[in-house]
């Protein structure tokens, strides 16, 4: 099942590991830069990626200070369905729990975009007056006892920017966040043409944050997916034990 949304991954030698993560989120343009330690693969993910909780299981973060997990309790809407912590009505409709995110930087380089930091006001702030996205203005939201921002964004008409590591060059596309893994790639999603987004960013504890992405990909439409899928985030369980 091919969806429009991308994962990019870049694998690093880990001689390169420490340096990227130091290096220094709607709309405008993310990318990732090229280097003689990195070979960019681009890959169309079947599901999208999370890193939360289900009805069923819990995922859990640690922080210096806490552990918590986030877990989901009740019915989904109508339609939805739940798959490792995604959830979703088709291929073109879901939502995605992406804890410890960075907005990523706006010119293709490998890494977060330098002077912006994690917290919600951060990345919300800098994707609203990002290039290359069509955004709304941010709200206050409050989610499971956690504050946050809210923004709902989608590439802007006339965009032309990509990125060279693109599966289609031609095709505009403006990165959003990421986040390097356990297994020395930087993950990254990124919206392109016919996608719309609204992006829930969250504080936690530990100055960590969590990012809730709810897509909408044509042939979807935004307004008949953002209420049932706001109905599952007011319906996420945050969890900390200190």
């Amino acid at each position: 099942m091919k969806r429009t949304n991308k994962r990019i991954a870049l694998l690093l030698m880990a001689v390169a590991v420490s340096a990227a993560a130091c290096g220094g989120s709607t709309p405008s343009l993310t990318a990732l830069p090229t280097s003689a330690a990195a070979s960019p693969q681009v890959s169309s993910a079947a599901t999208p990626s999370a890193s939360v909780a289900s009805p069923t299981a819990a995922s859990s973060s640690t922080s210096e200070t806490a552990t918590w997990t986030w877990s989901y309790g009740g019915s989904l809407p109508s339609g939805w369905t739940e798959d490792d912590g995604t959830f979703s009505r088709s291929e073109n409709a879901y939502v995605e729990i992406l804890t410890d995110r960075s907005l990523m930087a706006a010119d293709c380089a490998l890494g977060p975009q330098p002077g912006i930091g994690d917290t919600s006001a951060d990345i919300v702030g800098a994707l609203s007056r990002r290039p290359g996205l069509a955004a709304t203005r941010a709200t206050d939201i409050a989610v499971a006892g956690l504050d946050g921002r809210q923004i709902d964004f989608a590439i802007a008409s006339g965009w032309r920017g990509t990125c060279d590591w693109w599966d289609d060059p031609k095709a505009p596309v403006v990165p959003l966040v990421g986040t390097f893994d356990d297994k020395h790639y930087w993950v990254y999603t990124a919206v392109t043409k016919g996608e719309q987004y609204r992006y829930v960013v969250l504080d936690a504890p530990g100055g960590r944050n969590v990012v809730i992405a709810i897509t909408a990909v044509e042939p979807e439409q935004f307004e008949g997916v953002i209420a049932p899928a706001m109905n599952i985030i007011h319906g996420l369980q945050f969890h900390i034990r200190n």
